[in-house]
């Protein structure tokens, strides 16, 4: 399935509080779609599904669906392999030189850079985005009336309300449930090993049902693919490090055959083994 991109440009986006935005969906991972890269202005995004690994002027992050992810001007910030992996995301530039005064200053006053728990920001982007797709474009000669441009900042001033509010509300980083850190211990002190789910549940101390609670509830996947995400980073790391040949990682890692690491390491970073080595400029002997 192609990736589906919407978006909009100044004066398309009726507010000159934002020179661009939009949202984008797509179900494979694409590579090399997002460089890093930096703005004069603010970029705040937020994730529907999926996750995505984003690097911040040099810190990695982890971001997982309903996260909100705010990068200031300058900030160098892009996909960590330059790879954009399956997910659906909306973002917008602010330039608060055109809010409003108290809009434009909680903007700037806001610490940190991600906020978990933002799912409720979503339903205000897309109110914000049909005001935008209404518009025809400026080039056919027809341009937003007064009451299309009041809706849209009022549908814009809402938006950011909604993150200045949900900003004193949660913590950057949540702590992990001891229970969930204590399984996540087991899978990591073993990662070769498959998915023992009794194993873990009396590990961690909780029934089935609560240990898949707790991995939707924050890691946003089944124990089964937080292991595979796992392999997936060490073999990143492998990858990098070292000139072992791919299916020596792939056995190491526990996998029964290199073909079935390679479709699982793509699924999560939208490159093969080998394809991603070569982008990060590590080459077997």
């Amino acid at each position: 399935m192609p990736a589906r991109i919407e978006r909009f440009k100044h004066p398309h986006t009726l507010h000159p509080a934002v020179p661009a935005c939009g949202r984008s969906q797509q179900r494979n991972a694409r590579d090399r779609s997002l460089a890093l890269h930096q703005h004069e202005v603010y970029e705040l995004c937020v994730l529907d599904d999926g996750v995505v690994d984003w690097v911040i002027d040099g810190r990695d992050w982890r971001l997982a669906p309903g996260d909100a992810f705010l990068t200031r001007p300058g900030d160098e910030h892009g996909s960590k392999t330059t790879t954009i992996q399956p997910c659906t995301l909306r973002w917008v530039q602010l330039d608060p030189s055109h809010l409003p005064g108290e809009l434009a200053t909680g903007l700037r006053q806001l610490s940190g850079n991600r906020w978990p728990k933002a799912r409720h920001l979503i339903p205000l982007f897309d109110a914000y985005f049909a005001e935008c797709a209404k518009q025809p474009h400026p080039a056919q000669g027809a341009f937003p009336n007064a009451l299309d441009t009041q809706a849209a900042d009022a549908a814009l001033r809402l938006l950011i309300i909604g993150l200045l509010r949900h900003s004193t509300q949660v913590n950057e980083d949540d702590a992990l449930p001891p229970a969930l850190r204590a399984a996540c211990a087991s899978l990591a002190a073993a990662p070769e090993q498959a998915v023992n789910i009794p194993a873990l549940c009396a590990h961690a101390g909780i029934g089935k049902s609560r240990l898949h609670q707790l991995f939707q509830q924050h890691h946003h996947c089944s124990p089964g693919d937080y292991l595979h995400r796992l392999r997936t980073d060490i073999a990143c790391d492998l990858l990098t490090t070292t000139t072992r040949a791919v299916t020596d990682i792939a056995f190491e890692l526990g996998y029964a055959s290199s073909q079935h690491f390679a479709r699982t390491f793509r699924r999560f970073t939208g490159l093969s083994p080998s394809g991603w080595r070569q982008q990060q400029g590590a080459e077997p002997t």
